[in-house]
């Protein structure tokens, strides 16, 4: 048996999203931005508790670990999702 037919027979049911900061992007230790951050923990609760979301987290250790702000266009997070 062909491996690669077995592989491929049953499409993915989920997908992985590399964020990146954008333009816009407010530092959440900031008056400003702390409400984009509660809405975004807002947003993944409702997911999760709907089964979409998989899990989610930083991945930039080292700018998270000395505090530094990341610049745009780093990527700074990891999302996977059911579809």
């Amino acid at each position: 048996m062909n491996t690669d037919s077995i592989l491929n027979e049953k499409a993915l049911d989920g997908f992985v999203i590399l964020a990146e900061t954008l333009a816009g992007w407010k530092n959440p230790i900031t008056e400003e931005g702390k409400p984009v951050l509660r809405e975004h923990y807002t947003l993944a609760s409702t997911l999760k508790e709907s089964g979409k979301l998989i899990l989610s987290g930083p991945t930039d250790d080292e700018l998270r670990s000395t505090r530094k702000i990341n610049p745009l266009g780093r990527t700074k997070g990891i999302i996977m999702m059911k579809a």
